[in-house]
């Protein structure tokens, strides 16, 4: 008759089972966490026109093509400033906006109930553009605007590449466009652009490339 292992030996076998998976798991804890790949923060100018001489009754200058400056690789979405009541990325976004009755006064352009922030359809719908009048941003510290022009990012984009920041000296706002509501949102025709205005800002979206904006005093974030 083969010998019963003892108790000890039992117990040996035992602790030496329930140690394979702890050692896994502490392998596994030890393993470099996978990174994100990093993306690239681009902040855009406007350069202001030169004007024309006094008086010599010619055109104005040309308005010089808008470039890309002080592109910097980043984290992916951008954030800056104290982003009180911004929602934390694209998803919440829409549904903020979704959520939102709509105002069907609202076409093409509005400006928020204090007349500090507003939007419109630019580039002939294919972008959006929402601007902020008091307590424009400051770029991200890796990517500033250009010395000798503005140094605040003015208006933020949604456009067919994607989210960008604008150190702009100009407005892509004309008029006096509608007031749009807080807790109201806005559908865009003919566009994939939706926005909601709230009293911590304006949150738009755009609902084909899952990209959006949020722009308030001091704060900006995209996503």
């Amino acid at each position: 008759m083969p010998a019963r292992p003892t108790l000890l030996a039992r117990s040996v076998a035992a602790v030496a089972v329930a140690a394979v998976p702890l050692l896994g798991l502490l392998a596994a804890c030890g393993s470099p966490a996978p990174t994100r790949p990093s993306e690239t923060v681009t902040v855009w100018v406007d350069p202001t026109p030169a004007p024309s001489p006094s008086g010599d009754g010619g055109a104005p200058s040309p308005v010089p093509t808008r470039s890309a400056v002080a592109t910097s690789s980043g984290p992916g979405p951008v954030s800056v400033g104290p982003l009180r009541g911004a929602p934390g990325d694209y998803d919440e976004a829409a549904r903020r906006v979704s959520d939102a009755r709509v105002d069907g006064a609202v076409t093409s352009a509005f400006r928020s109930p204090s007349g500090n922030l507003a939007c419109t359809v630019a580039g002939g719908g294919s972008q959006l553009a929402c601007e902020v009048g008091q307590g424009r941003p400051k770029p991200p510290a890796a990517a500033p605007c250009p010395a000798g022009g503005p140094t605040t990012v003015g208006r933020v984009e949604l456009t067919g590449d994607g989210a960008r920041l604008v150190c702009n000296g100009d407005t892509e706002v004309s008029g006096t466009p509608p007031t749009l509501a807080y807790g109201r949102s806005a559908r865009i025709p003919g566009t994939p652009f939706a926005c909601v205005s709230e009293q911590a800002g304006v949150t738009c979206v755009d609902t084909a490339r899952r990209d959006g904006l949020f722009l308030a005093r001091n704060t900006l974030a995209t996503w």
